[in-house]
């Protein structure tokens, strides 16, 4: 089983991304089935929308929260 079809068989959204030189999420890299299918996007389309296309401002605005707890804990 690759990487690619074990993400696909989660039922929850995973999106892969660069994390960009100041610490913000970058380009998108990889996206999962789900991630596609509740979000309304063919992975082709989705894979052309950057991360702040598709986050909600208030997880945007907490992503240096978030990127210290993932430092500090290894998760959310």
């Amino acid at each position: 089983m690759t990487e690619s079809d074990l993400i696909n068989k989660i039922e929850d959204a995973i999106f892969i991304h660069e994390i960009t030189a100041n610490g913000t999420p970058g380009a998108l890299i990889d996206v999962n089935r789900f991630a596609c299918e509740i979000l309304g996007y063919t992975r082709e389309e989705l894979m052309l929308l950057s991360v702040a296309d598709i986050s909600d401002p208030t997880v945007a605005n907490n992503a240096d929260d978030f990127a210290e707890i993932m430092t500090r804990k290894g998760s959310i």
